[in-house]
């Protein structure tokens, strides 16, 4: 897996006095010159937006560009850098004990890296709060919450490295999904229910101080992740009673505001992939996906963007069928404010009229979105170039099974392509990449059938030639064609 990260020109022997005057040149990574730059005392940062050498002040909430890396920071933990890589329950790609680490003062970092780049700033914050109510049991997170620096929640902050002393844990090959994080949520909890009343994190700000010394623990103040979660729900509820037959503007900032609040991106998660192939189909499984690549700059622009809004919005309603307009609403608004150019001229009236005409039209939509091939997690790092041949493989694969599955050898190639739906080139494509011995049609039955099919002006000797006949039989069978 490669990835981008600013690394300090030079690495450090002890922690940098002024971390102020560092610079950091973003550099194309991987995880073993991540672990061999953090063992050399290189400081760390994100990805910002037009930056490739920069200084701490630079590195703002609106300059954030994006990350594949989450990094944990304790200080003065009750449990040592051993017995909490025990406790975890998702071991890190990278782990190390830092430069202050002493036998009275466990100081240490856990390193994990996500194969979805984290793009926004907010997003940031709440991937590492849902990641570690993932890592650790309720019970544990609860007695070393205190001891959990909560600067590096925030993805404008810088991260130490360490010396070739130190302890450290290295896992190349651990790279986390959120496909993978999906499936430990549906394997621990049964319910959203179940999930909001455990899976959450306690005051973290409120239960620590700059001086970071410790206070008694707050346990009854829930819910630093999803706060206001069940308002989430209720009104989400109420919206679906089919009432409503607009949205409803309102309900949908208020939801759009909520710290809970997450876009309907994909339910790639769900689908069934081929353990033993790096593309799988997918066609029939429901999968959906919003592409989110829209040229140079990433931004939808002028005369593209109610078809954009449209496409997303119906993509929404794909994924979850009985999702209530304002949830719909929320996510066009979302949607409206990071990938759409100008977004101040797309008003809350026009984003509604496009949720109420996806919610009453009775055009069959379902086609928008379906992804059809998806690539195994593991595989993402590959080229451009190797995953076109990847896929490739892939629809070529699937192509042979529709066809061979079914085939009749006692039909011809053009009696099975009307039986099977499927153009006659493919088959005949399909015959010639597996060495296959079928009955061959008479060529005149198969010249005179695609003749007459085509328009008079289009029944040409050039125009037949494409399909495989030479000039001289072109001419034949056009003279027997006319003479009959």
């Amino acid at each position: 897996m490669k990835f981008h990260l600013g690394v300090s020109k030079v690495g450090y022997q002890s922690k940098p006095i002024k971390p102020t005057g560092i610079t950091y040149v973003k550099t194309e990574l991987n995880p073993q010159k991540l672990f061999d730059l953090i063992l050399s005392g290189h400081v760390f940062t994100h990805n910002f937006k037009d930056l490739t050498t920069y200084y701490q002040h630079q590195k703002t909430t609106e300059t954030f560009e994006s990350t594949n890396v989450i990094f944990f920071d304790f200080d003065n933990c009750q449990y040592t850098f051993q017995e909490v890589l025990n406790k975890l329950k998702v071991q890190p790609t990278i782990g190390y004990t830092t430069f202050s680490n002493s036998i009275d003062k466990n100081r240490f970092r856990l390193v994990y890296l996500i194969d979805e780049g984290i793009r926004f700033y907010d997003d940031y914050s709440f991937m590492c709060k849902l990641l570690l109510n993932i890592l650790f049991e309720s019970n544990v997170l609860n007695e070393i919450q205190e001891s959990i620096d909560t600067r590096c929640f925030s993805a404008t902050q810088f991260i130490y490295g360490s010396g070739t002393n130190c302890e450290r844990v290295f896992n190349p090959d651990q790279v986390i999904s959120v496909d993978y994080l999906n499936d430990l949520l549906i394997q621990r909890y049964s319910t959203y229910k179940e999930f909001e009343r455990e899976w959450l994190l306690n005051a973290f700000e409120k239960n620590q101080t700059k001086s970071n010394k410790k206070k008694e623990s707050k346990s009854k103040e829930k819910c630093l992740i999803f706060s206001n979660s069940k308002e989430y729900n209720n009104i989400n509820t109420i919206l679906q009673n089919g009432k409503n037959q607009t949205p409803n503007v309102f309900a949908a900032k208020g939801i759009l505001k909520q710290p809970s609040f997450k876009p309907i991106i994909s339910n790639t998660w769900t689908a069934q992939l081929n353990p033993q192939s790096v593309y799988s189909y997918v066609g029939d499984q429901g999968v959906y996906q919003l592409n989110t690549f829209f040229g140079k700059n990433g931004k939808i622009k002028q005369g593209k963007r109610h078809s954009a809004l449209f496409r997303y919005c119906a993509i929404i309603r794909n994924i979850y069928p009985g999702v209530s307009m304002e949830i719909a609403l929320a996510n066009l608004m979302w949607f409206r404010k990071y990938y759409i150019e100008s977004p101040d001229e797309v008003s809350d009236i026009e984003l509604s009229g496009i949720v109420e005409g996806i919610f009453k039209s009775d055009s069959d939509l379902s086609s928008i979105g379906k992804r059809k091939y998806l690539i195994a997690p593991e595989y993402k790092g590959l080229s451009k170039e190797e995953k076109r041949k990847e896929v490739g493989k892939a629809k070529k694969k699937y192509r042979d099974e529709l066809i061979l599955s079914s085939y009749d050898f006692n039909l011809s190639v053009l009696e099975n392509s009307k039986f099977l739906g499927i153009s006659k080139s493919s088959i005949y494509q399909c015959i010639k990449d597996n060495g296959l011995v079928v009955r061959k049609e008479e060529e005149f039955v198969r010249f005179k059938d695609t003749y007459l099919s085509l328009n008079n002006k289009d029944r040409t000797i050039r125009k037949m030639m494409k399909y495989g006949f030479s000039k001289f039989k072109c001419e034949k069978y056009i003279m027997l064609v006319r003479s009959n």
